[in-house]
């Protein structure tokens, strides 16, 4: 009974949090009478529009009630214009919306100055992508008594994090169970069904997100469907996708000057490569010869996007538990189950990450693809069987998977420097490898880069007529890639943006928006939606700024050449990414697999010397970034967000703060 009273006392509190505090509105208006403006309100429809008026109102109101019949997915928008005792010109209130998917949207609360006189509210359907957009106004009622609605995700959520910080209080027995990664015996299959139990639980919740919105359908949009159009190319034995650039195009002086095709109405595929009078896919050719070509050759079907993203991000997560895992056995055998398993969690659902798998289309499928082989290529690479034949297959597994990102994102590829701490012993001190006496060893590292670079080299060069060309300067998106240049400032002004930019955050659902980047260099920054740097916004990677404080520890540790290369490739991808793209959302997951390599290392540490600080960093941080993940999967700024997409499910999250 003592272990479970803890429990208990949780439900308990987040019963209370539910009845008391996110249903404050409710019980506030338990005194409430209902006035009646049945006689006094009128009811005006205006093209697709409804105007609701209600005057010599008299009374105090405390809230609304909107009598709205709309469809699933079909949201509408709500402005309110009031006079009162305080203001005789009328003031307007914060805009709201109406959805099917959130109850509490149907109720607003009002603070009018005294008395309301008069209220005037203008409903209309909200633009979305999705939405059906007839609904009909009956009118409004005003101080009405709001039902008591309970949300059982948003208590599970309260009872959830409650549990967390039970379990894993610092002096609890959960805490100081060491990791155990031996199957053979009783408590290390224990571990491992646990450990399982985690990274489903993190899959399946990807794979929500990642199939949450409705982008699903693609074909409206067809630069997405560039990997489907390249199967059926390779089918037909050619590079290029079947279309015919329009005249338009082919006499354009610079046809990647794509504001002058717009401006002149000629059509151009975006973001697809344009060489010598053809079109072509630069995105990576690895996803297409694993599932797009495979799924069209022969199932006879067009592989979805997400389906590509959530393939990867599966096996990203179980990557990332196995090289955490291989991390802790061979630097910090110490560690404990709670925080293998908060640290890899940590990692999986950072949200430089989560944004990628829950965007899930033909961008994310290359730059998921390229984390998912980086984080299996590390971990091959530590395995280090001392059976020789096992040692060899797993040299050469891992350097297959590094060598394969040169096939997704090639700027990734420079994460197989790695390969300089991971085999520095057996190389410089050693002498065991590179030598004539590991010839078996020695091959099984190369091979594998060599044959993928021929494969690679040979794919550019039947497409652009050079082994080096990846294609991407010829992308017809919003500026000319051929004439970007090289340029430190540029370069600079990235990266610090790519680091340092402060999120914007607001007190209206869905809180976080995109960042407006502003520069001083005169000349053309590329930037989209961004939802802050990797530093100052993700919680996670926040030790990567104390490796100075543990500068002995990290020498003591023996990964201080892991933890240095790890962050000068972090650095060197953000300045290429920033001259060659741009500051986007999505490039934060190119550079950051490294710098997040760094912090769990020295998380590891500050866990191993400074136990109750860095189990409390651990869970506070873990908590707080899992929020901050949501908000951008959440967010409404980016092209592809939840309110465009499935608006119901975005109004349904947002009914949770609607108190």
């Amino acid at each position: 009974m003592k272990k479970i009273k803890p429990y208990l006392i949780g439900i308990l509190i987040a019963l209370a949090a539910e009845f008391l505090l996110f249903n404050y509105s409710a019980l506030a208006s338990i005194g409430n009478s209902e006035i009646d403006v049945s006689s006094k309100q009128t009811v005006t429809k205006m093209n697709s529009e409804y105007l609701v008026s209600i005057n010599d109102v008299e009374e105090e109101v405390s809230n609304i009630y909107f009598d709205v019949a709309l469809k699933e997915d079909a949201p509408v928008e709500y402005s309110i214009m009031i006079t009162d005792e305080g203001n005789f010109y009328d003031y307007p209130l914060p805009t709201g919306v109406i959805s099917s998917g959130a109850p509490a949207s149907f109720y607003t609360n009002i603070h009018p100055y005294g008395k309301l006189k008069s209220i005037d509210i203008r409903f209309k359907a909200e633009e979305n992508a999705s939405s059906d957009r007839d609904f009909t106004v009956n009118g409004v009622k005003l101080n009405v008594r709001r039902p008591f609605i309970f949300n059982p995700v948003r208590f599970l959520i309260v009872l959830g994090i409650i549990c967390f910080f039970i379990l894993l209080r610092t002096n609890g027995e959960a805490v100081k169970v060491k990791l155990n990664a031996n199957l053979k015996t009783s408590a290390g299959r224990k571990q491992l069904a646990i450990i399982a139990v985690c990274v489903l639980g993190l899959i399946g919740m990807g794979l929500f997100w990642s199939g949450s919105h409705k982008l699903l359908n693609e074909a409206s949009i067809p630069h997405h469907q560039q990997y489907k159009e390249l199967a059926k190319a390779l089918s037909e034995g050619h590079t290029y996708v079947d279309d015919k650039p329009s005249e338009g195009l082919l006499e354009a002086q610079n046809p990647y000057d794509t504001i002058y095709l717009q401006a002149n109405n000629i059509e151009y595929r975006a973001d697809y490569a344009y060489y010598n009078e053809r079109y072509y896919v630069y995105f990576g050719i690895v996803p297409e010869l694993m599932l797009y070509y495979p799924s069209h050759a022969i199932l006879g079907k067009d592989l979805p996007n997400y389906i590509a993203v959530g393939f990867y991000y599966a096996l990203f997560v179980i990557g990332i538990f196995l090289l955490i895992n291989k991390i802790i056995s061979r630097y910090f055998k110490n560690a404990s189950l709670v925080t293998y398993i908060l640290l890899s969690t940590f990692v999986v659902t950072c949200p430089v990450f989560a944004y990628i798998y829950f965007t899930a289309d033909i961008y994310s499928v290359p730059i998921m693809a390229a984390l998912c082989l980086t984080a299996w290529g590390l971990y091959f690479w530590l395995r280090k069987s001392d059976d020789r034949r096992k040692l060899i297959a797993e040299y050469a597994a891992g350097s297959l998977c590094m060598a394969l990102v040169a096939g997704c994102r090639p700027q990734m590829l420079l994460f197989s420097f790695l390969a300089v701490p991971i085999f520095w012993n057996e190389v410089i001190k050693e002498r065991t490898l590179f030598s004539r006496k590991s010839i078996g060893r020695t091959v099984g590292i190369v091979l594998p880069y060599i044959l993928v670079a021929g494969v690679v080299m040979a794919y550019n060069k039947a497409r652009f007529g050079s082994v080096f060309d990846f294609g991407a300067t010829y992308s017809l998106t919003n500026n000319d890639m051929n004439l970007r240049g090289f340029s430190i400032s540029r370069m600079v002004l990235g990266l610090l943006s790519f680091l340092f930019q402060p999120f914007t955050i607001d007190g209206v659902f869905p809180f976080l928006h995109s960042s407006e980047i502003g520069y001083s260099y005169m000349g053309k920054i590329v930037t989209e939606y961004f939802f802050g740097g990797v530093i100052l916004c993700n919680i996670l990677m926040w030790p990567v700024m104390l490796g100075g404080h543990f500068r002995k520890e990290i020498k003591a540790s023996k990964t201080g050449l892991f933890v240095t290369v790890s962050l000068a490739v972090s650095l060197i991808i953000g300045l290429l990414d920033a001259n060659q793209a741009g500051v986007l959302q999505r490039y934060t997951a190119d550079m950051s697999f490294g710098l997040i390599i760094a912090a769990v290392i020295i998380l590891l540490i500050l866990v191993e010397k400074q136990p109750k600080l860095g189990m409390n960093f651990l869970k506070i941080g873990l908590i707080l970034e899992f929020g901050y993940a949501l908000l951008i999967m959440v967010n409404d700024t980016a092209g592809i967000n939840l309110r465009m997409y499935n608006p119901d499910l975005f109004y349904g999250i947002s009914d949770w703060f609607n108190w």
